[in-house]
């Protein structure tokens, strides 16, 4: 899947970002496997944030009235 193909949805803001933070999601549990706690996967999605200088807040609380 290539980053820079034409997506067809429209409702996307940041593909580029989107597309690396899921690529980042995918490696963490292809190398962490299916049973780790949810804290382990933080803890290796907060590291490979931060390798590939991606800024972000940990557990930041959304507001319940978003549409």
């Amino acid at each position: 899947m290539n980053p820079n193909t034409t997506n067809k949805n429209p409702k996307i803001l940041y593909k580029k970002l989107s597309y690396q933070i899921c690529g980042i999601c995918y490696n963490v549990h292809n190398e962490l496997g299916r049973f780790r706690n949810e804290k382990q996967y933080s803890d290796a999605i907060e590291q490979k944030l931060k390798e590939n200088g991606i800024h972000y807040k940990r557990e930041y609380s959304l507001n319940e009235n978003i549409p």
